[in-house]
């Protein structure tokens, strides 16, 4: 369930792990030095100091220069053991020195950073800023792993609490859009409002269906943001892919079963049934209803096997 800024943040702090090297001074003189500076806010507490072959639980925002690009804190934590086979001696050297509750700064020059081109927003920066936040310390791998289990569950039911709470205000933007233009739609079950301009003459579309599917998707500005018909996206072959498989958004999942082969029609998409809060690129932001004219093409069929089948 780990979302655009997720990666990017798991990406990053993945990055400051294993490029952290230890280094004294002020951040002026570890840039000059290409070194990474590290400081430790402590916390007033009496928590005992980490120890070897321990396990932390943590959190971590993100900036480049001033901007917060992540956070761990709007999904799961991050947990990993302190072993000196894992991370560079200063690392292990500052999670030796901690404790529950305190706060690790780490800022990097972004020329130093050896993956600095997988992070685009890094490429004219000069700092990259992570604070990790120790929420808590286990001593064994079966603690931890039940902290994990608890904070998964906690995730998955704000989750599914915020799209159901989003799914609302989204369907109604999306049905006020539709009686402004006079446009007639039918509403599947999670709320993909579909326009249907031709039903389709060939076999109805179910489940473990292969289709091919010509396309133009837009934002409800208008803007298309991609498509295999408008020839300056460059790339005019049919979209593939199998009804039930997840390999394209909701959505389209949905919304195709209302059609024959050979129908052509428009879906309209809440977020909650398309990208959600990671968005995609830069043309489609978080939380971005879309708009997609579609034209289905004649395919094969590949049958699902049910899980009892798989038994047989």
């Amino acid at each position: 369930m780990l979302l655009k800024k997720m990666k990017i943040i798991i990406v990053a702090v993945t990055m400051l792990l294993c490029n952290f090297v230890h280094a004294q001074g002020s951040t002026e003189q570890a840039v000059k030095k290409q070194y990474i500076s590290t400081e430790i806010i402590k916390a007033d507490n009496n928590e005992p100091v980490i120890e070897m072959g321990m396990f932390i639980k943590m959190h971590a925002q993100q900036l480049i220069d001033d901007s917060l690009i992540a956070d761990t804190r709007d999904g799961l934590p991050m947990y990993t053991i302190v072993d000196s086979s894992l991370y560079s001696s200063g690392l292990l050297e500052t999670f030796l020195q901690s404790r529950k509750g305190d706060s690790i700064i780490g800022i990097i020059p972004t020329d130093s950073l050896q993956y600095k081109s997988h992070i685009p927003l890094a490429q004219n920066a000069k700092f990259f800023k992570t604070t990790i936040k120790i929420e808590e310390v286990f001593k064994d791998e079966n603690s931890y792993k039940k902290d994990y289990d608890t904070e998964l569950e906690l995730v998955k039911l704000n989750e599914e609490k915020e799209k159901n709470t989003k799914k609302i205000s989204e369907e109604k933007i999306i049905a006020d859009y539709l009686n402004k233009q006079n446009i007639k739609t039918v509403k599947t079950k999670n709320g993909v409002f579909v326009q249907i301009i031709k039903k389709g003459s060939g076999k109805p579309t179910v489940k473990g269906q292969k289709l091919k599917v010509k396309y133009t998707g837009k934002t409800f500005s208008g803007e298309a943001f991609d498509s295999n018909i408008d020839p300056k996206f460059g790339h005019p072959e049919p979209f593939e892919f199998t009804i039930g498989e997840g390999n394209t958004i909701p959505g389209w999942e949905e919304g195709m079963l209302l059609f024959n082969e050979g129908g052509k029609g428009t879906l309209y998409i809440p977020s909650n049934m398309a990208y959600w809060k990671q968005g995609a690129g830069e043309d489609i932001k978080p939380y971005e209803n879309l708009i997609f004219d579609i034209e289905i093409l004649p395919a094969s069929i590949k049958k699902i096997i049910s899980p009892l089948e798989k038994r047989k």
